[in-house]
C-alpha cells in the first residue's frame, strides 16, 4: 500500500503561490485560447494561489490539487493534444474529490475552474 507524502512545509507554500501566478500569466499570452478565456482562467489560477495560507501547512490530497491545477493549465498554454489534456481534466476531478473534506475553498476554486474549461468548450 502507498503512503501519502508528509505534507509540504512552510517555504513550499510560497513557491506553489509564485508556480500559479507564472501559470496565469503565461495563460494570458496563450495564443490560441481567446481573451475572455485566457483572463477568466489566468484568475482563478491566481485566486487559488492566493487561497493558500502562506503560514500554515499543505497537506498532500491539497498539494495534489494545486499540481493537478498546474498540469491542466500548462496543458493549455503548451496547447497539448485534447487527449493530453482529458486526461489532466481528469486528474484534476480526482484530485479535487480527494481534497473536498480539508480544502472546501480551494476544491471549490478548482471546480470553478473545471466549469470554466467546459463552458468554453476546452
Amino acid at each position: 500500500m502507498m503512503s501519502e507524502p508528509n505534507p509540504r512545509t512552510l517555504d513550499e507554500i510560497p513557491q506553489i503561490q509564485l508556480q500559479l501566478r507564472q501559470l496565469a500569466m503565461s495563460l494570458r499570452e496563450a495564443s490560441h485560447l481567446d481573451p475572455q478565456a485566457k483572463q477568466s482562467l489566468a484568475a482563478l489560477l491566481e485566486e487559488l494561489g492566493a487561497e493558500l495560507d502562506p503560514t500554515g501547512s499543505i497537506s498532500a490530497p491539497t498539494a495534489h490539487l494545486t499540481d493537478a491545477v498546474s498540469n491542466v493549465a500548462r496543458a493549455l498554454h503548451e496547447s497539448h493534444s485534447p487527449g493530453l489534456l482529458q486526461v489532466a481534466n481528469d486528474r484534476l476531478k480526482q484530485a479535487a474529490l480527494r481534497a473536498e473534506t480539508e480544502a472546501p475553498g480551494l476544491t471549490g476554486i478548482a471546480y470553478r475552474f473545471l466549469d470554466m474549461l467546459a463552458s468554453f468548450g476546452i
